[in-house]
């Protein structure tokens, strides 16, 4: 029960039990000095020097546990809320030490604490801008270099989710849409040729390795040539780079001339 009451209710009951404690001794005092006097009639004077004692004890008791409580129990608990508000709230402001100013160290050496924070959450919000726009930055230079390469070139997540692409890989889909990042390659592409060169080159354990493979999109008008690439430093199941190129005029080229030379044939 003790646990759920705040710091400056168990200081209340810490003075209230102080002061419990002094007036049942003086009241055992003086009832022990009575019996040792020995004179009946001066039961009413030990009762008010005793009352008078009581009184005065429970004043200075309460004296006490009122500055107590406005130096230390208030004090601590507008330092816990100003450190709350600093961890907690972007914009707090500075923090303030005023209230614990008779605690000692205390004061200073939780200003320190908040001020560290704030230098630390700065320095955070700095980093992870500078990442960012480092990101960016390679994010533009990749699509830069990309948009000169003819081939369409994918770049996968390890669960077959498209991160990247160019534009001549966007044409080479032929959905009639932009694909959408996060999407899965198997939502323009067939999916078995896809699934098979993956799990050939993850059982390989290769980095260098690659797989040639052929794969058609999902409404069968194109057949596309690819070549799939493990990317490196990645987890049991790595993102690949994809490199396409539309093979459907010549394979419709080569179908031609072989039904042609079993014509003469023939």
């Amino acid at each position: 029960m003790l646990e759920r009451l705040s710091l400056r209710q168990r200081l209340l009951l810490f003075f209230a039990a102080i002061a419990a404690g002094g007036v049942a001794a003086l009241i055992g005092a003086l009832w022990l000095g009575y019996r040792r006097f020995g004179h009946p009639e001066a039961l009413s004077d030990f009762v008010l020097v005793g009352a008078a004692a009581g009184f005065g004890l429970l004043g200075v008791v309460t004296w006490v546990w009122f500055l107590f409580d406005e130096n230390v129990g208030r004090a601590l608990d507008r330092l816990a809320a100003g450190l709350r508000a600093q961890a907690h709230a972007e914009g707090a402001g500075a923090f303030d030490p005023g209230p614990a100013r008779y605690l000692g160290d205390l004061g200073p050496a939780a200003a320190a604490a908040a001020a560290k924070l704030v230098e630390t959450r700065s320095a955070l919000a700095a980093a992870v801008e500078r990442e960012t726009g480092q990101l960016k930055n390679e994010k533009g230079r990749l699509e830069a270099l990309l948009s000169d390469v003819p081939a369409g070139v994918l770049l996968c997540s390890g669960a077959h989710q498209l991160v990247f692409y160019n534009g001549p890989a966007a044409d080479l889909l032929g959905t009639g849409v932009v694909p959408g990042l996060d999407r899965k390659v198997f939502d323009y592409l067939r999916e078995a040729p896809l699934i098979h060169a993956y799990d050939r080159l993850v059982a390989t354990g290769d980095a260098d390795a690659v797989s040639d493979l052929m794969v058609a999109t999902r409404d069968g008008a194109r057949v596309l040539s690819g070549r799939m690439r493990l990317l490196e430093g990645e987890a049991t199941r790595p993102g690949y780079v994809l490199t396409l190129r539309d093979v459907t005029a010549d394979l419709a080229a080569h179908a031609g001339r072989d039904r042609l030379l079993e014509d003469i044939f023939d």
